[in-house]
């Protein structure tokens, strides 16, 4: 697999640890192909009362919980695909165009963070961290609004080459946070919104991310002193 270009990765969902079967590139630097389990857990439905109280309580004692998935099924709930449907058949930051975690996360911190364009590759998505940061990017365990969450590859549930996603809420004391993410193998358009709790371990799907890089002027600067998760 070349990391001149960003691939994404290929994810499955299920309550075991996923597991991917990774497909061989395309001729053009393309991203992953896989196959992947189909999603075991239910997704919240729209309510109120005491039902949507004890949605609320399973959300927060889970590792993970799917919000959304598909275009459509997002914008249902006010979850916005940021445009990426128009946009997708155009390279963003030289990553691989289509239904891919890299381009999707690049058109995304380009578009709606104003993000400026790296003048460097950043390889394939595991690459990132090690990349941006070699490049002067604050890469750190904060999560905020507009950051990049990395997963590095082999990251359970993610193939040899990890994965990306857009930070789009983060909750206090990085209790836990919201992403937006392309490439999600039992996904409808392969996208979705998903809430991640820290505090799992790295077996539990879907993990708190690796690391954070922070592309948008106004990052936090400064580092934890402790990881949320077990490490691996």
């Amino acid at each position: 697999m070349s990391a001149r270009r960003g691939t994404g990765v290929l994810a499955g969902r299920s309550r075991a640890p996923a597991l991917l079967a990774i497909a061989a590139a395309a001729p053009m630097l393309a991203g992953l192909q896989a196959s992947a389990q189909p999603q075991a857990s239910a997704q919240p439905q729209a309510s109120a009362g005491p039902q949507a109280s004890a949605r609320a309580r399973a959300a927060a004692s889970s590792p993970s919980w799917v919000i959304c998935t598909g275009y459509a099924g997002c914008a249902a709930r006010g979850h916005s695909d940021h445009g990426y449907p128009r946009h997708a058949s155009a390279s963003y930051w030289r990553m691989t165009a289509g239904n891919e975690c890299t381009n999707y996360v690049a058109y995304v911190e380009a578009r709606v963070f104003h993000a400026r364009r790296p003048r460097y590759l950043l390889g394939n998505a595991g690459q990132w961290a090690a990349t941006a940061a070699a490049h002067g990017v604050v890469v750190n365990h904060v999560p905020s609004r507009g950051a990049v969450a990395e997963w590095d590859g082999g990251a359970p549930g993610m193939g040899p080459e990890g994965h990306v996603a857009v930070v789009e809420r983060a909750g206090r004391h990085g209790r836990y946070i919201i992403i937006s993410q392309q490439h999600m193998g039992s996904d409808r358009d392969g996208y979705d919104w998903t809430r991640i709790n820290a505090g799992y371990p790295a077996r539990d799907w879907q993990e708190w991310p690796d690391h954070f890089l922070h592309f948008r002027p106004g990052h936090p600067r400064h580092r934890h002193r402790h990881r949320h998760r077990h490490r691996r």
